[in-house]
């Protein structure tokens, strides 16, 4: 995990483009039934943006406050990782998918706000959980290991 703010901005980078890059092609792919190379970047790099600030200043600080209010998660670090995982996952699914709606002029009602927010969690839990969290924690662990090699040299 990220020891310092730097390596929490490589976290968050890393975490942010394979999230969008998984779920910007999910949803065009669903939505028209086919992708197409321009709109889908400029959909990444529009959904990139958006998504790097939801998490730096709404998602990673309602998740550190939310898994921080149990004394579990306080005393074992891997019950408040989790808890963190899943408070991100969470309010990351509820603010993109709003974010898409908009941005593709869709309805904004229940029904299909509802269905929007829970495809995004069918792909986005498993996603984050099983492919871009622990790819995103291993170059992470790689860089941390460079650098104290770097630095006991």
């Amino acid at each position: 995990m990220p020891r310092n703010k730097k390596e929490s901005l490589l976290f968050s980078l890393l975490m942010t483009t394979g999230m969008v890059l998984i779920m910007v092609t999910y949803r065009m792919y669903i939505g028209t039934g086919a992708l197409y190379l321009k709109p889908l970047i400029m959909v990444m790099i529009r959904s990139f943006i958006i998504a790097f600030i939801v998490n730096k200043f709404f998602a990673h600080p309602l998740a550190v406050k939310i898994a921080g209010w149990s004394k579990v998660t306080q005393n074992n670090p891997k019950i408040m990782k989790r808890a963190m995982t899943i408070v991100k996952i969470l309010s990351m699914a509820t603010l993109m998918s709003l974010q898409g709606m908009i941005f593709v002029g869709a309805p904004i009602t229940f029904t299909t706000y509802a269905t929007t927010w829970l495809l995004s969690i069918v792909v986005s839990a498993p996603a984050s959980i099983l492919i871009v969290g622990p790819l995103a924690t291993k170059i992470l662990s790689n860089y941390q290991l460079r650098v104290q090699v770097e630095e006991e040299s």
